[in-house]
């Protein structure tokens, strides 16, 4: 029987490969914010209620989450990057055959497939920068990435609303974006990113998986940042209703509301990624953290002493994403930090718990939105928050106080 010797990656990716690795995490960000500001035109056109329009995006992420148990786990076993392909391929395709779609149940259908298939971009996606980049490189790639997939909330919106706009077209436009998108990241993806498997066959490869499952501070460091990414979905589900119904800002002032929000969003982020020399993962973890939890108790404080005061509330919302955009790749920094071998199983668990979070959050959010009691809504992000706080000082306490 001849040996096998695995394939030695001994070189971080270029520029370009680095560029469009990031592409396709912001395309898993444009699946759910580029429908944000459509979402009542798609309410309209199929004749929705506001609480099922609010919905959609939580259908997304239904398949999104699913499609975590699959991805990961088949990447330790295929090429990663024929796998990243053929997916972006099939994605691209149903973005635009989502166009076409007439009824509601097709759309949702479309929809969650498209959210199965954007799972591959972050589970894989992660699973890659694992495999590709090492030690002070990979926390640099990360925080990039970071960078990027919150660019896809403080940019997705507006982009999409200024598209349709101009173009005077409806929701379908919206889709029309994502499949040009995924073009791009598809033609650059094949040019740039691929690379030979490193993994021997499967027979010959180590099985860590059953390590994963009793990771303390894996799962202590995922649940800190997954339940505050799950408030982000939620205010891109109930942002707009949220500025128009409860602050009652007049439509064009609602475009430049939401943008403000998402952009803090997008500076959290940034701020993770020029701290990420000094500042250990877990430390910007909790200072991010720390930030969510006094942005949802300003949220709710404002709301209590001065109801319906939209430039406070805005202020307070900035706080709440401006400290998610810090959690979010600072947590999966240190959850990634965690382990040593089985990326591809530990990045789909990650990507599973952490869209189920969102799911939860976001299918919450969306119920307990109601313009005439704002409070069980805000209520519930500062739980989500206070959650995530009690999860970055455990992370730290099992660490040994590393920062």
């Amino acid at each position: 029987m001849s040996s096998v010797t695995p394939v030695t990656l001994t070189s971080r990716p270029g520029a370009l490969a680095g560029i469009f690795i990031c592409s396709i995490f912001l395309l898993t960000q444009f699946n759910v914010s580029v429908l944000s500001p459509v979402i009542p035109a798609i309410g309209d056109s199929f004749s929705l209620s506001g609480k099922s329009a609010r919905l959609i995006l939580s259908y997304g992420f239904a398949g999104y989450m699913i499609g975590q148990l699959v991805w990961g786990p088949v990447s330790d076993r295929i090429n990663r990057s024929k796998i990243i392909i053929v997916n972006l391929a099939l994605y691209m395709l149903l973005a635009l055959s989502a166009m076409m779609m007439t009824t509601e149940e097709s759309l949702l259908g479309v929809y969650i497939a498209m959210g199965f298939l954007a799972s591959t971009f972050t589970s894989v996606g992660n699973a890659i920068l694992k495999d590709r980049y090492q030690g002070d490189d990979y926390v640099r790639i990360v925080a990039s990435v970071g960078v990027v997939m919150a660019a896809g909330p403080a940019i997705g919106p507006g982009l999409a609303a200024i598209i349709v706009t101009h173009s005077k077209g409806g929701w379908q436009v919206a889709f029309l974006l994502l499949g040009l998108v995924s073009a791009i990241s598809l033609l650059g993806f094949l040019t740039f990113c691929r690379y030979p498997s490193r993994k021997g066959p499967i027979e010959l490869r180590p099985d860590h998986s059953s390590n994963l499952f009793r990771n303390g501070r894996f799962f202590a460091a995922l649940f800190s940042f997954s339940l505050p990414f799950g408030i982000v979905i939620s205010y891109l589900s109930v942002g707009p209703y949220l500025l128009q119904q409860y602050y009652e800002l007049p439509t064009h002032m609602i475009h430049i509301g939401f943008g403000v929000t998402t952009f803090f969003y997008l500076l959290g982020a940034l701020f993770f990624r020029a701290r990420s020399a000094v500042m250990k993962p877990i430390a910007a973890l909790s200072l991010g953290t720390l930030i969510a939890l006094a942005g949802a108790a300003a949220l709710l404080l404002c709301a209590t002493i001065w109801p319906k005061d939209a430039w406070l509330g805005i202020l307070a919302l900035c706080l709440l994403l401006g400290g998610a955009g810090i959690i979010v790749p600072a947590g999966k920094a240190a959850t990634m930090g965690q382990v040593d071998s089985g990326f591809g199983a530990a990045s789909s668990t990650m990507k599973f718990v952490q869209s189920a979070c969102a799911l939860m959050v976001s299918a919450c959010g969306a119920v307990l939105f109601s313009a005439e009691n704002i409070l069980p809504l805000l209520l519930l992000y500062l739980a989500v928050a206070l959650l995530a706080c009690v999860g970055a000082v455990l992370l730290r306490r099992a660490s040994g106080g590393l920062s």
